[in-house]
Formats: C-alpha cells, sequence, structure tokens
C-alpha cells in the first residue's frame, strides 16, 4: 500500500480475509484503503460488520482495533457532515 495500490490492497486483504475471516489485523489492514479511496459509506458499514463478527467472534475487539475504528468512524462522519453521505473522500490512515 506504501506504493499507492489501493486497489490492489483491497484485493489482497480480501483474499486473506476469505482464509482468515475473524483477524481482526487483516480487517484494519482492509478499512484502510478503502477509507483512502474515499467509500465513506462503505467504510461505515465495514466497520459496523466487524463490530458485530467480533461480538459473534470474540466479545470484545482488542482496545488498538477500537481505537482505530473510533478514529476512522469520526473522520467518516466529519467527511459525511462536510460533503454529503455519497461523496467520496481521501484519507489518510
Amino acid at each position: 500500500m506504501a506504493a499507492g495500490d489501493l486497489r490492489g490492497a483491497q484485493v489482497a486483504t480480501l483474499r486473506e480475509l476469505d482464509v482468515e475471516h475473524g483477524s481482526e489485523l487483516l480487517w484494519g489492514a482492509r478499512l484502510k484503503p478503502e477509507v483512502r479511496l474515499g467509500d465513506a459509506v462503505h467504510g461505515a458499514a465495514m466497520i459496523r460488520h466487524l463490530r458485530e463478527l467480533a461480538e459473534q467472534l470474540w466479545g470484545d475487539l482488542e482496545d488498538e482495533a477500537v481505537e482505530l475504528l473510533d478514529q476512522i468512524e469520526e473522520r467518516l462522519s466529519v467527511t459525511r457532515t462536510v460533503r454529503g453521505p455519497l461523496t467520496p473522500v481521501i484519507i489518510g490512515c
């Protein structure tokens, strides 16, 4: 992702999540390109899905994962308020 291949990062993490669906680390890696590509609506839906999955599998997310998700949700919320609900935004994570 450092080279800027965000679509490649999406594909790679999707493949990895097929194998290890419950990995918090992979979900974090999956969210970062999504947010950078500016899909705020999909990013927010992914966060909701991850929180539900975590509740089913582990009960709680790691503190670092919760902090990351909260930060991303805050950025997405600000972006939707400023630009509207469907307007893409590019955010560096």
